[in-house]
């Protein structure tokens, strides 16, 4: 689908909060393209990834969500940490906690890049 028909199809709900999500939407060649011009038409966006794709591309206007992949994931591997760089405040890490050792992973990599 085309940005412009996805952003016609947006502006018929009655909703200015668009979160962009699943699977891995930095995949998508046309993602930083629609979340430019969804927050040109006046869109609070979101954009939820994995944080193995870079980030520092994304609209400063998006809120980002980037998911930090704990220990018990197996999937660390996939952390793409530069990311952190291009964190704003009003972005959000995201941690998912199964054990006990990826909460003090957590802590650690919270103390160790600032992310309070």
């Amino acid at each position: 689908m085309a940005v412009d028909t996805i952003i016609d199809q947006v502006k018929k709900y009655d909703c200015k909060l668009i979160e962009i999500t699943g699977g891995e939407p930095l995949f998508q060649d046309e993602c930083l393209d629609l979340m430019k011009q969804l927050c040109d038409e006046g869109f609070d966006v979101m954009l939820e990834t994995g944080g193995s794709l870079p980030i520092q591309n994304v609209d400063k206007r998006v809120m980002t969500i980037l998911d930090l992949k704990c220990p018990s994931s197996n999937m660390m591997k996939k952390n793409l940490y530069e990311n952190l760089d291009f964190i704003k405040p009003t972005d959000e890490i995201k941690f998912v906690i199964g054990t006990l050792e990826d909460y003090e992973w957590a802590k650690e990599i919270i103390s160790k890049y600032n992310l309070i």
